[in-house]
Protein backbone atom coordinates (compact mmCIF):
# COMPACT_ATOMS: atom_id res chain seq x y z
CA UNK A 1 0.00 0.00 0.00
CA UNK A 2 2.76 2.45 0.96
CA UNK A 3 4.68 1.61 -2.21
CA UNK A 4 1.62 2.40 -4.36
CA UNK A 5 1.18 5.71 -2.55
CA UNK A 6 4.82 6.71 -3.10
CA UNK A 7 4.82 5.78 -6.80
CA UNK A 8 1.47 7.52 -7.26
CA UNK A 9 2.87 10.65 -5.62
CA UNK A 10 5.98 10.61 -7.81
CA UNK A 11 3.80 10.16 -10.89
CA UNK A 12 1.63 13.10 -9.89
CA UNK A 13 4.62 15.35 -9.25
CA UNK A 14 6.13 14.40 -12.64
CA UNK A 15 2.80 15.23 -14.33
CA UNK A 16 2.59 18.57 -12.51
CA UNK A 17 6.13 19.51 -13.56
CA UNK A 18 5.47 18.60 -17.21
CA UNK A 19 2.13 20.39 -17.48
CA UNK A 20 3.12 23.52 -15.60
CA UNK A 21 6.46 23.79 -17.38
CA UNK A 22 4.68 23.78 -20.73
CA UNK A 23 1.99 26.19 -19.56
CA UNK A 24 4.50 28.61 -18.08
CA UNK A 25 6.92 28.74 -21.03
CA UNK A 26 7.52 32.32 -22.07
CA UNK A 27 5.16 33.76 -19.46
CA UNK A 28 5.98 36.76 -17.28
CA UNK A 29 4.91 37.33 -13.68
CA UNK A 30 5.73 39.74 -10.90
CA UNK A 31 4.91 38.00 -7.62
CA UNK A 32 7.28 35.07 -7.21
CA UNK A 33 6.72 34.45 -3.48
CA UNK A 34 3.67 33.90 -1.30
CA UNK A 35 2.62 33.14 2.24
CA UNK A 36 -0.49 31.11 3.00
CA UNK A 37 -2.29 30.20 6.19
CA UNK A 38 -4.86 27.43 6.58
CA UNK A 39 -7.13 26.97 9.58
CA UNK A 40 -9.52 24.07 9.89
CA UNK A 41 -9.83 20.53 11.21
CA UNK A 42 -7.68 17.42 11.38
CA UNK A 43 -9.71 14.33 10.47
CA UNK A 44 -7.76 11.23 11.63
CA UNK A 45 -7.39 8.17 9.43
CA UNK A 46 -8.35 4.59 10.27
CA UNK A 47 -5.53 3.78 12.72
CA UNK A 48 -6.17 6.81 14.92
CA UNK A 49 -9.93 6.47 14.62
CA UNK A 50 -9.69 2.84 15.74
CA UNK A 51 -7.78 4.09 18.80
CA UNK A 52 -10.73 6.41 19.63
CA UNK A 53 -8.84 9.55 18.60
CA UNK A 54 -11.12 11.95 16.74
CA UNK A 55 -11.28 15.31 14.95
CA UNK A 56 -9.82 18.47 16.45
CA UNK A 57 -8.26 21.73 15.25
CA UNK A 58 -5.46 22.03 12.70
CA UNK A 59 -3.53 24.81 11.00
CA UNK A 60 -0.77 25.08 8.39
CA UNK A 61 1.56 27.97 7.56
CA UNK A 62 3.24 27.87 4.15
CA UNK A 63 5.86 29.78 2.20
CA UNK A 64 6.01 29.24 -1.55
CA UNK A 65 8.37 30.35 -4.32
CA UNK A 66 7.37 30.23 -7.98
CA UNK A 67 9.82 28.44 -10.25
CA UNK A 68 7.52 29.30 -13.17
CA UNK A 69 4.20 31.18 -13.20
CA UNK A 70 2.41 27.85 -12.75
CA UNK A 71 4.83 25.81 -10.61
CA UNK A 72 6.08 26.54 -7.11
CA UNK A 73 8.10 24.85 -4.42
CA UNK A 74 6.45 25.20 -1.02
CA UNK A 75 7.56 24.63 2.56
CA UNK A 76 5.00 24.26 5.33
CA UNK A 77 4.81 23.75 9.09
CA UNK A 78 1.72 23.24 11.18
CA UNK A 79 -0.20 21.64 13.99
CA UNK A 80 -2.92 18.99 14.02
CA UNK A 81 -4.70 17.67 17.10
CA UNK A 82 -6.88 14.68 17.92
CA UNK A 83 -8.70 13.83 21.15
CA UNK A 84 -10.47 10.82 22.57
CA UNK A 85 -11.84 9.34 25.76
CA UNK A 86 -13.43 6.07 26.83
CA UNK A 87 -14.17 3.90 29.82
CA UNK A 88 -13.20 0.22 29.61
CA UNK A 89 -12.44 -2.81 31.73
CA UNK A 90 -8.73 -3.68 31.84
CA UNK A 91 -7.25 -6.81 33.45
CA UNK A 92 -5.70 -6.24 36.90
CA UNK A 93 -6.87 -2.60 37.28
CA UNK A 94 -10.58 -2.95 36.41
CA UNK A 95 -12.75 -0.24 34.87
CA UNK A 96 -10.65 2.79 33.89
CA UNK A 97 -11.50 6.18 32.40
CA UNK A 98 -8.96 7.13 29.73
CA UNK A 99 -8.57 10.65 28.31
CA UNK A 100 -6.15 10.96 25.36
CA UNK A 101 -4.62 13.79 23.33
CA UNK A 102 -2.46 13.62 20.22
CA UNK A 103 -0.55 16.55 18.72
CA UNK A 104 1.12 16.23 15.30
CA UNK A 105 3.63 18.82 14.06
CA UNK A 106 4.34 18.39 10.33
CA UNK A 107 7.29 19.94 8.50
CA UNK A 108 6.93 19.40 4.75
CA UNK A 109 8.17 20.40 1.31
CA UNK A 110 5.95 20.23 -1.80
CA UNK A 111 5.82 20.84 -5.52
CA UNK A 112 2.59 22.68 -6.34
CA UNK A 113 0.99 23.36 -9.71
CA UNK A 114 -1.13 26.51 -10.20
CA UNK A 115 -3.86 26.94 -12.81
CA UNK A 116 -5.10 30.58 -12.92
CA UNK A 117 -8.63 31.14 -14.20
CA UNK A 118 -9.06 34.88 -14.00
CA UNK A 119 -9.36 35.74 -10.31
CA UNK A 120 -9.78 32.07 -9.45
CA UNK A 121 -6.81 29.74 -9.07
CA UNK A 122 -6.71 25.95 -8.80
CA UNK A 123 -3.75 24.36 -7.01
CA UNK A 124 -2.60 20.78 -6.67
CA UNK A 125 0.58 18.97 -5.73
CA UNK A 126 2.37 16.76 -3.25
CA UNK A 127 5.56 16.18 -1.35
CA UNK A 128 7.36 14.65 1.61
CA UNK A 129 7.84 15.57 5.24
CA UNK A 130 8.80 14.88 8.84
CA UNK A 131 6.08 14.45 11.46
CA UNK A 132 6.69 14.91 15.18
CA UNK A 133 3.89 13.55 17.36
CA UNK A 134 3.23 13.86 21.09
CA UNK A 135 0.73 11.54 22.77
CA UNK A 136 -0.45 12.07 26.34
CA UNK A 137 -3.42 11.51 28.59
CA UNK A 138 -4.90 10.68 31.98
CA UNK A 139 -6.05 7.46 33.65
CA UNK A 140 -8.63 7.38 36.45
CA UNK A 141 -10.04 4.36 38.26
CA UNK A 142 -10.83 3.00 41.72
CA UNK A 143 -7.13 2.57 42.53
CA UNK A 144 -5.66 5.69 40.91
CA UNK A 145 -6.67 9.31 40.70
CA UNK A 146 -5.51 11.26 37.67
CA UNK A 147 -2.38 9.35 36.65
CA UNK A 148 -0.73 10.69 33.49
CA UNK A 149 1.15 9.08 30.60
CA UNK A 150 3.04 10.54 27.65
CA UNK A 151 5.48 9.72 24.87
CA UNK A 152 6.61 11.16 21.53
CA UNK A 153 7.94 9.97 18.18
CA UNK A 154 9.30 11.20 14.83
CA UNK A 155 8.16 9.61 11.56
CA UNK A 156 8.35 10.40 7.85
CA UNK A 157 5.47 10.67 5.42
CA UNK A 158 4.12 11.79 2.06
CA UNK A 159 1.16 14.01 1.23
CA UNK A 160 -1.11 15.31 -1.51
CA UNK A 161 -2.79 18.72 -1.45
CA UNK A 162 -5.34 20.77 -3.38
CA UNK A 163 -6.85 24.24 -3.07
CA UNK A 164 -9.27 26.63 -4.77
CA UNK A 165 -8.61 30.32 -4.11
CA UNK A 166 -10.06 33.66 -5.20
CA UNK A 167 -7.91 36.78 -5.50
CA UNK A 168 -10.04 39.54 -3.97
CA UNK A 169 -7.26 42.19 -3.99
CA UNK A 170 -4.04 42.70 -5.92
CA UNK A 171 -1.97 40.62 -3.47
CA UNK A 172 -4.53 38.85 -1.26
CA UNK A 173 -6.53 35.69 -1.86
CA UNK A 174 -8.89 33.45 0.11
CA UNK A 175 -10.34 30.01 -0.47
CA UNK A 176 -10.55 26.43 0.71
CA UNK A 177 -7.85 23.76 0.82
CA UNK A 178 -7.33 20.12 1.73
CA UNK A 179 -4.26 18.05 2.47
CA UNK A 180 -4.06 14.26 2.92
CA UNK A 181 -0.96 12.73 4.47
CA UNK A 182 0.26 9.17 5.02
CA UNK A 183 3.02 8.37 7.52
CA UNK A 184 5.06 5.53 8.88
CA UNK A 185 3.81 3.89 12.05
CA UNK A 186 4.53 5.88 15.20
CA UNK A 187 5.06 4.16 18.53
CA UNK A 188 4.01 5.61 21.90
CA UNK A 189 4.92 3.56 24.97
CA UNK A 190 4.66 4.40 28.66
CA UNK A 191 3.60 2.74 31.90
CA UNK A 192 1.49 3.70 34.91
CA UNK A 193 2.29 1.79 38.11
CA UNK A 194 3.75 -1.01 36.01
CA UNK A 195 0.75 -1.18 33.65
CA UNK A 196 1.76 -0.67 30.01
CA UNK A 197 0.16 2.12 28.01
CA UNK A 198 0.83 1.58 24.32
CA UNK A 199 -0.29 3.04 20.98
CA UNK A 200 1.23 1.94 17.67
CA UNK A 201 -0.45 3.71 14.75
CA UNK A 202 0.28 5.67 11.61
CA UNK A 203 -0.63 9.35 11.75
CA UNK A 204 -2.63 9.38 8.51
CA UNK A 205 -5.39 11.94 8.13
CA UNK A 206 -6.92 14.93 6.38
CA UNK A 207 -6.42 18.64 7.11
CA UNK A 208 -9.31 20.62 5.60
CA UNK A 209 -10.28 24.24 6.09
CA UNK A 210 -10.21 27.82 4.93
CA UNK A 211 -7.11 29.46 3.50
CA UNK A 212 -5.85 33.01 3.09
CA UNK A 213 -2.79 33.99 1.04
CA UNK A 214 -0.50 36.96 0.41
CA UNK A 215 1.68 37.27 -2.70
CA UNK A 216 4.77 39.44 -3.00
Amino acid sequence: MTRRIVFGLLGLVSFVIGMTGAAGAGADWADRSYFAGQLGAFVPGDDLDDADLHTRTAFLLSYGYHLTPTLSVEGAAGYAAAHGDHSRFYPVVGYTDVDMNLAVLPLTVSLVGHLPLGRLELEGGGGVGLYYAYFDGDLDNFWWDHRTFNDSDFVTGVHLEAAVTYRFASRFSAGISARRWWTQEAGFHDSVHGVAVRLDANLDGWVVGGRIGFQF
